[in-house]
């Protein structure tokens, strides 16, 4: 099955903190030269998002992050049914130091290259997604 994908850099009025490049390997230049005027990507992630339901990892965090800067920007924030593996994940592994995404992806064998890179953390999530539904 095909799969669509989404994925941009942002433009930021400020430059990123030395611990935001070290944690994502994204730079000042790059955001720049390749990222969109938020404005354009918030418009973007809402047309390409729809009416279909919305899955994340402690979604409520980036929910908060969508609704201020739709708001900012005169974008409709998307209303969109919501799935959050982290409850999901708290009901069902047990035995795990802690919840984060890099630990339930270790503790399913999945891929930890790329993890706070969107693109790549949307693909474990999808990954885990599939290994949740898996377990009783």
């Amino acid at each position: 099955a095909q799969t669509e994908t989404f994925s941009c850099l942002v433009q930021c009025d400020r430059p990123l903190p030395d611990t935001i490049i070290k944690l994502t390997g994204i730079t000042n230049r790059q955001l720049q030269e390749q990222g969109l005027p938020l404005q354009e990507a918030l418009r973007k992630l809402v047309q390409f998002v729809g009416k279909d339901r919305l899955m994340g990892f402690n979604l409520g965090f980036d929910m908060e992050f969508l609704r201020v800067a739709c708001e900012r920007c005169d974008v409709p924030f998307p209303a969109n049914r919501c799935t959050d593996l982290l409850a999901v994940a708290r009901r069902k592994v047990f035995g795990v130091p802690n919840y984060k995404l890099a630990t339930l992806a270790r503790y399913f064998n999945l891929p930890q290259d790329g993890l706070h890179r969107a693109q790549n953390d949307c693909e474990r999530i999808v990954q885990l997604y599939a290994k949740l539904n898996e377990m009783p």
